[in-house]
């Protein structure tokens, strides 16, 4: 007959294999028993990995042992003691972290400080945060960083941003600036100079105009995303250097422009930018004749959002379900003029689509059921 054996006299070694099998949660509450599993549980080995929801039970001397820890994510944490007593103290002398994402985390020039010594950062997600170009500045020495996030960051400017790209944007392959609204031509200049390994980009093209992009564009040909938000000024000029100097793209975002969609640019680009899947160009003129040049070969977009986009007839509607066969998501809110009559071969023609949106699309009435 089998004796019940207790957890807590097993061998340490025999713990260690079972305790390894357990996810962090469970690792959580088994600590909490005694100071011996404490001990246990709290073994570098099993923390490389560290979130926002476990930082509340965790004690300063205890986060003291995690050097092992690569990935830290408290991405909306609200709590300022958490924040400025808690996790920043830690934060400065783990220098084994390779991610950190703190986006919408009240983070504010002070905290900033932390990153400064964390050289061996590869991601770091800063989004939304009260950051200004001093806190910024403690960015300077990150050499490896290929990932920077510094979006919705609304006091940065090009007097901080531009030396950041000078020190730190060679190894950069992502980053996000969109809606940093007082960005201006330098930083993209800057971009242009010191971040040509970039395969993503988002930046918030409110003031900009095509000039301040042409030069960019041709000096970015690894890009595979990129995203321009409130580009009011940007024009078919924009989409021409695009088709011309990256082909490789897959995800294009220009959205809010008057002056975008024109049929010749919208062929050049399906024809120079075949392997496109997701593709947003809502609240622009595009016409409908250049959205049927553009799925002759873009035939790969799996996501699309064309939006109030006016100019769109049922006839271009038609042409991007028959040539698209991989949609996943259409977006098409919005547009007077279309009915529900292209939608009538999806079921059969596009197993793959899991959305389609076409409210405020008046003439639409309920679609067949498959």
């Amino acid at each position: 007959m089998i004796k019940d054996i207790e957890l807590s006299s097993l061998p340490e070694d025999i713990l260690f294999i079972i305790l390894k099998k357990l996810h962090r949660n469970d690792l959580l509450s088994l600590s909490a028993t005694c100071q011996h599993f404490h001990s246990l549980c709290w073994n570098p080995h099993f923390w490389k990995e560290l979130s926002f929801v476990n930082l509340f039970v965790v004690p300063q001397r205890t986060l003291n042992r995690l050097t092992e820890l690569s990935r830290l994510d408290f991405s909306f944490c609200q709590s300022k003691t958490v924040q400025h007593c808690h996790v920043f103290p830690f934060l400065s002398t783990c220098r084994t972290l390779t991610y950190v994402d703190v986006s919408f985390s009240k983070i504010n020039d002070m905290t900033m400080k932390g990153f400064a010594n964390l050289t061996n950062l590869r991601t770091l997600i800063l989004e939304g945060n009260h950051i200004s170009d001093v806190g910024i500045s403690n960015l300077n020495n990150l050499f490896d960083l290929e990932h920077l996030s510094l979006s919705h960051s609304i006091e940065i400017s090009d007097t901080g941003m531009t030396p950041i790209i000078k020190n730190i944007g060679n190894n950069l392959k992502v980053l996000r600036i969109d809606d940093c609204i007082n960005l201006t031509s330098r930083t993209i200049n800057s971009i242009a100079d010191h971040a040509t390994k970039l395969t993503a980009l988002s930046i918030d093209g409110e003031n900009l105009y095509d000039e301040d992009l042409r030069f960019a564009i041709s000096r970015l040909s690894n890009l595979e995303d990129f995203q321009i938000y409130f580009g009011s000024n940007i024009t078919d000029a924009t989409i021409t250097q695009i088709a011309t100097y990256c082909p490789n793209l897959k995800r294009l975002k220009l959205r809010k422009s008057a002056f975008v969609g024109s049929t010749e640019a919208m062929k050049m680009l399906g024809h120079s930018c075949p392997h496109l899947n997701d593709l947003d160009l809502s609240e622009t003129t595009l016409e409908n004749s250049g959205l049927i040049e553009l799925v002759k070969n873009a035939t790969e977009l799996q996501f699309v959002d064309f939006s109030w986009c006016s100019n769109i007839l049922e006839s271009g509607v038609d042409a991007l379900l028959s040539n698209c066969n991989q949609l996943r998501e259409i977006k098409l809110v919005g547009i007077k003029d279309l009915t529900e009559i292209p939608f009538h071969k999806i079921f059969h023609s596009l197993p793959l689509l899991r959305f389609l949106n076409v409210t405020q699309c008046d003439s639409v009435e309920e679609a067949p059921q498959a």
